[in-house]
């Protein structure tokens, strides 16, 4: 008979031990010990943190539990300069906010003003007045296709950073790339420096382009001369550079060869 008291105290005592653990763990999730005291922000550079967390808007004092992971980052991805984000909770007090930023790497003149775009050639916000944006601008697009024809924008912009990629690949100054003209037809034309040198470089092959650009640089350097206008484009005679010539303004058509020489007439 004590024995069998004694399975029931200690069955009894058991069950009162896994109840009170239930009863703190349904308060702790009611939020009467885990309360939001701290949200972070990471993975931002040029968003100021004030900004994200007016954004997030996560009210003072409330539980950890009772806070929307899925509402926070709603309302962060509204920021935009915000390329992705993601919320969780920390216990047992805190909100992290991770994002990813757009990173503007040219701009396009659309009706309503100039706006930036980023890496994926989209359009992500206007450009803010007395912006300083060193960035070249992109032209050649209509406008109307941003509404009307989004997708072909989008393939134009698309081959104007390709073109950009394939200049800074080519170990030239980023901010020497000032227009990246776009034609359907004809391809990309870049204009360089100021007061500028335009290079035809068409729809392909820009590396092999510019590696051919680079030869006919030092050639005129050499000769103190300067390009207005260099044609790379050339499908039947990849090998031939067509140039104007600033000063005097006369027209070459010169094949270079991997020596840094011209060939032909001059």
């Amino acid at each position: 008979m004590s024995t069998l008291l004694s399975v029931v105290k200690v069955s009894l005592t058991v069950g009162i031990s896994v109840a009170a653990g239930v009863g703190a763990y349904e308060l702790t999730r009611e939020g009467q010990y885990l309360i939001v005291n701290k949200v972070t922000v990471q993975g931002h550079s040029r968003i100021p943190t004030e900004e994200l967390l007016e954004y997030a808007s996560v009210p003072q004092g409330i539980s950890l539990y009772s806070v929307r992971p899925d509402v926070i980052q709603r309302a962060v991805m509204r920021h935009p300069d915000v390329a992705t984000a993601m919320v969780r909770r920390v216990p047992p007090d805190e909100i992290v906010i991770t994002v990813s930023e757009h990173a503007p790497m040219a701009t396009v003149a659309l009706n309503s003003g100039v706006y930036l775009v980023d890496r994926e050639g989209r359009t992500f916000r206007r450009a803010f007045g007395g912006e300083a944006l060193d960035l070249p601008v992109v032209t050649g697009i209509p406008r109307e296709w941003f509404n009307t024809e989004a997708e072909r924008a989008g393939r134009m912009l698309q081959l104007a950073l390709r073109g950009q990629q394939a200049h800074l690949a080519a170990g030239r100054p980023a901010t020497e790339l000032t227009e990246i003209q776009v034609d359907e037809a004809a391809g990309l034309t870049l204009r360089l420096g100021d007061p500028g040198m335009e290079v035809d470089l068409g729809h392909d092959g820009f590396a092999e382009k510019f590696q051919r650009l680079a030869v006919l640089e030092k050639v005129l350097k050499a000769r103190k001369q300067e390009a207005s206008r260099v044609f790379l484009d050339n499908a039947r005679h990849p090998e031939r550079v067509a140039l104007r010539l600033r000063e005097p303004e006369l027209a070459l058509s010169e094949p270079t060869t991997g020596n840094g020489r011209l060939t032909g007439s001059p």
